[in-house]
């Protein structure tokens, strides 16, 4: 693996949704593995609930990554749906201090 012009390394950060394409998902990641340049690490977030063939994707890419000495980090992404839940209960709340 190269590294950075000073020996840095850098890393790459992808997200996924529900509506991602499994095949532009494998492509991306197999991009990333085909550089000259190779990250130190790339992270994936998962924005929420993905469907089974997106985890398989991610499954099978992680291996790879790991037989090149690439970290690959997963993060699952929730806080949308958390924020919208805060959100509504403020709300209602907000709207009860009115009542009472």
């Amino acid at each position: 693996m190269r590294e950075c012009e000073g020996g840095e390394k850098f890393s790459v950060l992808i997200s996924v949704y529900f509506n991602e394409t499994p095949i532009f998902l494998k492509k991306a990641l197999d991009s990333i593995l085909n550089q000259t340049l190779k990250p130190g690490e790339v992270v994936l977030v998962k924005d929420g609930i993905i469907t089974k063939e997106l985890e398989d994707v991610i499954s099978a890419e992680k291996n790879k990554f790991n037989k090149n000495n690439i970290d690959f980090v997963l993060f699952i992404f929730y806080s949308i749906k958390i924020f919208l839940i805060l959100w509504l209960l403020a709300q209602i709340l907000h709207f009860l201090s009115y009542i009472f």
